[in-house]
């Protein structure tokens, strides 16, 4: 094996039925488009194939296989390839090629995100709903929101999400903190990110999406911490915030004139950790210093 040649220049040679392209890190990707037209010859292939990637030094083989060329999956399994994920009508296999060295390919998403956008307008109101389903058998104000889809920003996912639940169309002004929850569902971990917005309640009305949301208000600020009981968890843990006056953030601030060192100045704009329970699961809510120093306070109130 000739290592001052790429792996493509090692494997120019080299003819198949299965049409690859070489990656950035000298492993091998096969989509669907470059499975060999029959069962039979792909049987026949992929092991000569195998065989050569490993003589010439390849680190990794990924191979798409389309539900309609399920029957390839057994032929793939022989030779070692293993499930990495599905999507829709696809399967997608993997195999680690190089020898001596630990697997380094990476694990399919971990993760599932979700968005949610705490609205306020000029008024000095939040938007909240109500979904139709009930938790616990209880129904509960919340943030609108939802899943972030696939390839979605963050901040799309959060204007469209508001939009298609209450009908608002709102701006972001920034992300308030975030929340997470391990082992939420087939042992991913939950991301919940919310994010501040504004809206003028006289240039947008709320058309609620009815199979999901079964009401829709705005809230003065002033009532909010009174529907503590009826909020979800994650905002009876803020609602203290709207107990507190417009003094208190100016209380907070002449405790940080205190301090002098850059840490210290870097932990009052960090993000840290305030867990709380619910659905017997430790919920990591992540907000600023400054935030919570609020909250305390507000809860004093």
């Amino acid at each position: 094996m000739d290592k001052t040649q790429t792996l493509e220049e090692r494997l120019t040679d080299f003819k198949s039925s299965i049409k690859y392209k070489v990656d950035r890190h000298e492993g091998l990707s096969i989509d669907e488009n470059g499975l060999s037209e029959t069962l039979e010859q792909f049987a026949c292939d992929l092991p000569l194939l195998m065989e050569e990637i490993e003589k010439q030094g390849a680190r990794s083989i990924w191979l798409k296989i389309p539900i309609s060329k399920s029957s390839y999956i057994e032929t793939a399994a022989k030779q070692g390839l293993v499930f990495h994920h599905t999507v829709d009508d696809s399967l997608m296999m993997n195999k680690w090629v190089e020898k001596g060295t630990d697997n380094k390919l990476p694990g399919f998403a971990t993760h599932y995100i979700g968005v949610g956008g705490m609205v306020l307008n000029d008024s000095d109101e939040i938007l909240l709903i109500q979904e139709n389903r009930y938790v616990d058998n209880k129904p509960f104000w919340k943030l609108p929101g939802g899943l972030v889809e696939n390839n979605e920003d963050l901040e799309e996912a959060v204007l469209r999400e508001v939009k298609e639940e209450t009908g608002v169309t709102a701006t972001v002004t920034g992300v308030l903190g975030f929340r997470e929850v391990k082992n939420f569902m087939f042992g991913k971990n939950d991301m919940y990110f919310v994010f501040l917005m504004h809206a003028d309640k006289n240039e947008t009305e709320i058309n609620i999406q009815e199979d999901e949301i079964a009401q829709c208000e705005w809230v003065p600020c002033k009532d909010f911490a009174e529907k503590a009981p009826i909020l979800s968890p994650l905002l009876q843990k803020i609602a203290p915030i709207f107990n507190a006056g417009n003094e208190t953030p100016e209380k907070v601030l002449e405790q940080y004139r205190k301090e002098n060192s850059k840490e210290d100045m870097l932990k009052i704009m960090s993000l840290t950790n305030k867990k709380y329970d619910f659905r017997n699961r430790t919920n990591n809510m992540y907000l600023s210093k400054f935030i919570k120093d609020c909250m305390r306070l507000g809860s004093k109130l």
